[in-house]
């Protein structure tokens, strides 16, 4: 129900020393990694340095294109642990990377960039991230993060620039009761999105960069019956400015029979919030005039999921399988209509 992936990075702690790779193969792709421990007072730290060129143009096929596109980027990260006297979890990391790459006709240079003589695609990215960790309670942590985005690209005669801020934050509660594991979350997300295209523009001239926010509340009960059998009932309801309040729930069940064996079936019902445009889209809309007839109501769906896994231990190794059935049923799902005005 928190509708979240968590990507954890190394335990700053249990990393010593310092750590460097590096390869260099014969067509000229350089890649070189390395990472270090750091200390200050109370706070143990990573630092992380990743580096990738490849700027080489080759054209095996001989057709004047480029058959790799080039690359070069560069990204430096860093995350610390800070020992509090609450033995609470207190973490912070930040990353930063660039990238720019180019492919094209063998003889484009930049003084090309942008015009119709000689053809070539040339993108540059820049991005900043930051995410973090602050234990308020036993039972209460609050997450947060920021990341920015930044791209300048052409695609051809086809100008694409683009930014994006997007902030998160969020309440989490966690409690054990009995037989129940509980978990609450109180989550808030703004995007700030602007760029050259029509995805932006405002009626009848000028510009108007897209602004989404978003808070909400979810609840979710596991219940642990007895050792095989566990059950889980949640809810969400989440409020946009773009689309109003939205409700989601489900419900699951994970019924073990016996050792190795699992049966698990699941069900409920999400939502997509609406976005029509991704930040490649430039490259594919220039030929088009895009029409928004009516309010575009979110995505919705109501999935049922059944699924068998099981394993035997045999002298010679493991035999496993793994079965699955599911139903999925799309409401407002939308399409574009390419039929009306080919």
């Amino acid at each position: 129900m928190g509708g979240l992936i968590n990507i954890i990075t190394k335990d700053p702690t249990g990393r010593g020393g310092v750590n460097i790779d590096m390869n260099l193969p014969n067509l000229g792709e350089l890649t070189a990694d390395l990472g270090a421990q750091l200390k200050a007072d109370r706070a143990t730290g990573l630092l992380g340095v990743s580096a990738y060129n490849y700027w080489t143009r080759h054209d095996i096929n001989h057709d004047n294109f480029t058959d790799v596109a080039q690359k070069r980027r560069l990204s430096l990260f860093s995350k610390w642990e800070l020992d509090r006297n609450s033995k609470l979890p207190a973490s912070l990391a930040v990353r930063l990377l660039g990238e720019t790459r180019w492919g094209g006709e063998m003889h484009w240079h930049p003084a090309y960039k942008g015009g119709d003589e000689v053809y070539g695609e040339l993108i540059a990215t820049r991005r900043a991230e930051l995410i973090g960790r602050y234990g308020i309670h036993r039972n209460l942590n609050l997450e947060y993060s920021y990341n920015y985005h930044w791209q300048d690209s052409y695609y051809g005669t086809t100008w694409y620039k683009g930014q994006q801020h997007t902030t998160f934050a969020q309440l989490r509660w966690e409690k054990s009761l009995g037989r129940h594991n509980l978990l609450a979350g109180i989550p808030f997300r703004y995007l700030w999105y602007n760029d050259n295209t029509s995805a932006t523009a405002a009626k009848p001239a000028g510009n108007a960069p897209s602004r989404q926010s978003m808070a909400a509340l979810y609840l979710q009960d596991e219940m642990k019956w007895n050792p095989k059998l566990t059950t889980l009932l949640g809810m969400r309801y989440e409020y946009t400015n773009l689309q109003g309040g939205i409700v989601a729930q489900g419900i699951a069940l994970k019924w073990s029979p016996a050792e190795h064996h699992t049966l698990r079936l699941s069900g409920g019902n999400g939502f997509r919030i609406v976005n029509l445009f991704t930040e490649d889209h430039a490259a594919l809309s220039g030929f088009r005039e895009i029409v928004i007839k009516n309010a575009l109501k979110p995505e919705r769906s109501w999935n049922v999921n059944l699924n068998y896994t099981g394993d035997v231990h045999l002298n010679g190794g493991v035999l496993g399988w793994d079965a699955s059935a599911f139903f999925t049923r799309f409401t407002n799902k939308i399409i574009p209509n390419y039929d009306s005005d080919p």
